[in-house]
């Protein structure tokens, strides 16, 4: 009983943690590059200093362990593709939309968990085809209120990319590797390769304001400690597709955030779609045979 009470109160703390990520990213006032970049670097430094104090032997176990540098760095560059055409997205279509596109990796990772075990039930099947059917509908209705299809293409290739990160996660944490052996370099290698990125095609990531720089730790602490660590800690106690249906919470939150503190409103029959398309994920990843 006190493990499930651990698991639902880590779980709140990540659902509400990453419905804060896109409001964060818009409020920074800096650009997706800058707000990857330094989210990922300022997180990689706040836990490598707190396994150094606490962990000084992790750092050695990591180093040795060639097939967990593998992974990670795998894992990283699919992070770091997610996070970029996600918050990218943030800037041409609305945070209700962009969320409730991206959200859909869980029902994306429910297949994977079952191409590893057994096919997905009959309700599990009903759940996909609701759930896409839902999701082309509300394109259908982002194309009449004139979204920029730019901003869809980046959510759903950051949906992809965030099913292969956690994916990746699912695999490595059922090890019996630690949060911290997983995370540490993943998130390390991920800010790498915006550094490389940003290297390449010639992007200052020094030019911000404090006031960006203040957003950056923000979504350092909320989002991704509270959130994505979070939820990379739960992947060695569930499956892929049940710890990442805690992101199912953040359509409805950011949707709420984004309305009261950016002025973003919702037409009623978007928000219906979206209702649906978070209940068909949650007939799919929920079900008794996902457990």
């Amino acid at each position: 009983m006190e493990s499930i009470l651990v698991i639902a109160a880590l779980s709140l703390i990540a659902a509400l943690s990453i419905s804060s990520a896109s409001i964060l990213v818009l409020l920074s006032k800096a650009d997706a590059l800058g707000c990857v970049f330094w989210r990922l670097l300022i997180t990689s430094l706040l836990l490598t200093s707190y396994a150094s104090i606490h962990r000084g032997e992790l750092f050695k176990r990591i180093a040795c362990n060639r097939q967990l540098l593998k992974a990670s760095a795998l894992s990283g560059l699919a992070l770091f593709t997610h996070f970029t055409l996600w918050m990218e997205s943030l800037f041409y279509i609305p945070v209700s939309y962009s969320t409730t596109i991206v959200v859909t990796y869980p029902m994306q990772l429910i297949l994977l968990d079952a191409a590893l075990r057994e096919a997905p039930s009959k309700r599990q099947v009903v759940g996909i085809v609701c759930g896409f059917s839902s999701l082309l509908l509300l394109l259908t209705q982002g194309v009449f209120e004139a979204l920029d299809l730019r901003g869809v293409a980046y959510s759903l290739l950051a949906s992809i990319a965030a099913s292969a990160y956690f994916g990746i996660g699912r695999v490595v944490r059922r090890r019996g590797l630690s949060v911290l052996e997983y995370v540490i370099p993943t998130y390390g290698f991920a800010s790498l390769i915006a550094l490389l990125y940003a290297l390449i095609i010639g992007r200052n990531l020094l030019s911000y304001s404090l006031h960006s720089y203040a957003f950056f730790t923000l979504m350092s602490l909320a989002p991704m400690i509270g959130g994505h660590t979070v939820i990379n800690y739960l992947l060695k106690y569930l499956k892929s597709s049940i710890a990442t249906s805690i992101a199912l919470i953040e359509p409805v939150g950011a949707s709420i955030l984004a309305y009261l503190l950016l002025g973003q409103e919702v037409s009623m029959t978007s928000a219906i779609l979206m209702i649906m398309v978070v209940t068909s994920i949650c007939l799919v990843v929920l079900s008794k045979e996902s457990i």
